[in-house]
């Protein structure tokens, strides 16, 4: 997927999906129009940079989970069938 040229992206960094369910789980304080989601070691497959549209996101009820503080945090799941491979903005640039 190339987006724009002058459009933000905003990046999200994991470690590796959630493999039980296939989905990757998203920080709703995180979510932008356009997200770029990093995944480091989820095996050669899957590691990379992923695209998924805000709007995409948002059509998944956030589930709570727990801290190690004690508080808690929402969280998106997203399957991963949603994520798009992410090639770059239209001039070429990685963001």
């Amino acid at each position: 997927m190339k987006l724009p040229k002058f459009s933000f992206v905003n990046t999200i960094e994991l470690w590796q999906p959630r493999w039980r369910d296939k989905v990757v789980l998203l920080d709703t304080r995180k979510i932008g129009e356009h997200n770029v989601v990093h995944i480091t070691k989820a095996g050669k497959s899957w590691d990379g940079n992923w695209y998924v549209s805000g709007k995409t996101v948002k059509l998944y009820a956030p589930e709570q989970h727990p801290t190690k503080s004690g508080g808690h945090i929402l969280l998106h799941p997203v399957p991963l069938d949603e994520l798009v491979v992410y090639e770059g903005k239209e001039d070429g640039q990685q963001s």
